[in-house]
């Protein structure tokens, strides 16, 4: 299940007439949008079509406009350490910087303070970098994946959502996680849309994952049951998720 929040933004319906999430794998359902959604996540099989479609789609759509840019985030609780608010904004700003692009003077003077006096990079200023970046462009799309799996600790989580909000209207913000109560309630000032996998979905998606793990898909091939039980229980177990 995936639960989407939504800001009031442009609608992803404003940039192409019809977008779908077609299935990036056997079994990831379909899903119509009509709004370029601020996401939450429930960790199912729709979400990372979700978001791999919608990142997709605003990459090919805009490839050839200089001027709009599309960054993703992707949270993953193994690597919370690293992922810092300060970590994953300067991750963004990056990403808006052309390939040959030139750095502003408020960007090598951050670096050199920095380089000079061994210490590293405030959120403060990393979030006005990126900002300033995003200003110089008519249109920025931000897609946060999982931000359930970004640490809270000291109020990570709140603070990476405070300095992104400060994007707005310029940036369309999009973030998929479980629906957690201290995220949800972030999100209290937005749309919400609810998305289910059905359950033939999670068998199609449970099937091809066998398929492809060798060791396990030689181990059903010697028990034809074992590809049932599996199968029944892990739908059974994301009915709960």
């Amino acid at each position: 299940m995936v639960s989407w929040h939504t800001y009031d933004i442009p609608t992803l319906s404003a940039i192409s007439p019809t977008v779908r999430l077609t299935s990036k794998q056997p079994g990831q359902g379909k899903q119509s949008l009509r709004q370029f959604p601020h996401v939450s996540n429930h960790g199912g099989v729709e979400t990372n079509c979700s978001r791999a479609t919608v990142v997709d789609h605003l990459r090919l759509v805009f490839q050839k406009r200089r001027d709009i840019a599309v960054a993703v985030a992707y949270c993953n609780y193994k690597e919370q350490y690293r992922q810092t608010p300060v970590n994953l904004l300067a991750g963004i700003w990056r990403q808006l910087i052309p390939p040959n692009g030139v750095f502003s003077s408020n960007v090598n003077l951050t670096y050199r303070t920095h380089q000079d006096r061994g210490t590293s990079l405030e959120l403060t200023e990393i979030s006005d970098l990126l900002r300033e970046e995003v200003m110089q462009l008519s249109r920025v799309f931000v897609i946060v994946d999982a931000l359930d799996e970004c640490s809270d600790q000291h109020g990570s989580r709140s603070m990476l959502l405070r300095e992104l909000r400060r994007l707005l209207p310029k940036a369309s913000i999009m973030v998929s996680s479980r629906p957690l109560d201290d995220i949800r309630s972030q999100f209290s000032d937005c749309h919400h849309l609810k998305i289910e996998a059905s359950d033939g979905d999670v068998e199609q998606y449970i099937q091809h994952r066998i398929t492809r793990e060798g060791r396990l898909s030689r181990h059903v091939a010697r028990d034809p049951g074992l590809e049932a039980t599996i199968i029944r229980k892990v739908s059974s177990r994301t009915k709960h998720m």
